[in-house]
C-alpha cells in the first residue's frame, strides 16, 4: 500500500493553508493516471489523504463543476464551503470532486478531520455526519474509493469505531483478512 499524505494535491499554490486539495500537483507527478497504474501494476493500494474543510477554491480543477452543481456564484471567487450536513453538497463532493481522482489514482482515501465538532445543525457533529456520509448508499459501494477517517476526536458509539494511536483518537472502518495484512507495512 501507497499511503500519499499531502503533495499529492496543490498546497503552496493554494490561496488558504494548503492542507485541502483535488488538483493533482503536476511538479511532482506530472503524470497521475501513469503513477496509478504503475503502482497498480506492481500490486500496490493507493491511499490519498484529504483534508475537505476548507471546501473547494477556484484554483481546482473541479471549482467550476462544484459551483455549477451548487448553484454557487463564482464572480467573487469564494470557495464553495464544505458541509457534511448538507445532502446536495455531500452528492457533489463524492460525485465531481472525489470521483475523477478516484478514477485516476485513489483506492481509498485517508480522510482527516481537525476542526472541531459543530455545524450548521445543533448537535450534529461533522465527523459522525462526514463518517456516515461516506459510508452510506450514495457513496455506489463497489464502485468507489473506500475510506479511513483519521480524526482527533469522535462521535460516540455507536457510530464510531475508535483507534487509538499515540494521544489521538481514529474513527474509520476496518475489515481483517490476509489481503489486509498482506498490504499492510
Amino acid at each position: 500500500m501507497v499511503v500519499i499524505n499531502m503533495d499529492w494535491h496543490l498546497v503552496d499554490e493554494a490561496p488558504h493553508a494548503g492542507w485541502t486539495g483535488y488538483t493533482w500537483n503536476k511538479k511532482l507527478s506530472p503524470n497521475p493516471a501513469k503513477f496509478g497504474r504503475d503502482l497498480h501494476n506492481r500490486g500496490l493500494s493507493i491511499s490519498l489523504n484529504g483534508h475537505p474543510h476548507a471546501g473547494i477554491h477556484h484554483h481546482e480543477d473541479v471549482y467550476e463543476k462544484m459551483a455549477n452543481a451548487l448553484g454557487h456564484d463564482t464572480s467573487q471567487k469564494l470557495p464553495t464551503a464544505f458541509d457534511s450536513s448538507n445532502p446536495d453538497y455531500m452528492k457533489a463532493y463524492f460525485s465531481i470532486a472525489l470521483h475523477d481522482l478516484e478514477g485516476t489514482a485513489c483506492d481509498f482515501w485517508w480522510v482527516d478531520w481537525q476542526q472541531g465538532t459543530t455545524s450548521k445543525i445543533p448537535g450534529l457533529d461533522p465527523v459522525c455526519s462526514k463518517s456516515f456520509s461516506f459510508h452510506t448508499p450514495q457513496r455506489n459501494p463497489g464502485q468507489g474509493a473506500s475510506y479511513i477517517l483519521p480524526v482527533r476526536w469522535t462521535c460516540e458509539p455507536p457510530l464510531s469505531l475508535r483507534l487509538f494511536w499515540g494521544r489521538h483518537h481514529f474513527l474509520g472502518k476496518s475489515e481483517t483478512s490476509a489481503r489486509v495484512h498482506c498490504h499492510s507495512l
